[in-house]
């Protein structure tokens, strides 16, 4: 009787391997066939903002769409703005470097005229100005409170006193 309880244990415990076995093999099927599933990508992804942010979470890059002009802008690992490369409302574009408050210092943009490299000082008061090409080209040099210090154009370089006063040089 022992080798008869014995056998019939066995019988169970096999029954059971076998229907474990089969459960196993069929989510095994099963998990390969979804993997093998064709997933078709998109082709466009569309929105109005992407926000690119590191392992902690901090936003360290950005591109979308900021008062109707399109931007992408860096910033340091701190989450503040480094670098924006943005279109303007007139159609052209326009890069800024930024200091640590996100004050653009730099700009280099396109403007009627032709390229315009721009530095702005703490007051946001343009400092220099390197603008276009060809015979429209100029450098302007400003005061700390905007005003101007001296400009130069093609054959002409005008320096001006605190009171706005003029001396002009020009090509005889």
């Amino acid at each position: 009787m022992d080798l008869q309880r014995r056998i019939e244990r066995l019988e169970r415990e096999n029954k059971r391997f076998k229907r474990l076995g089969t459960a196993a093999l069929l989510l095994v099927v099963i998990a390969v066939s979804m993997g093998q599933t064709p997933r078709e990508r998109p082709k466009t992804i569309k929105a109005q903002q992407f926000v690119i942010v590191d392992e902690k979470g901090t936003p360290r890059g950005q591109f979308g769409i900021e008062k109707g002009s399109a931007k992408l802008s860096l910033a340091h690992k701190n989450g503040k703005r480094t670098v924006e490369l943005r279109t303007l409302p007139n159609g052209r574009s326009a890069l800024h470097f930024l200091d640590t408050n996100g004050t653009p210092r730099v700009e280099l943009a396109i403007a009627k005229q032709g390229p315009v490299l721009n530095f702005i000082g703490e007051n946001s008061a343009l400092r220099a100005s390197l603008a276009g090409a060809g015979p429209d080209s100029r450098l302007d040099l400003y005061q700390q409170d905007g005003g101007k210090i001296f400009k130069v154009t093609t054959g002409d370089l005008v320096f001006f006193d605190a009171d706005g006063t003029t001396v002009e040089f020009s090509r005889p």
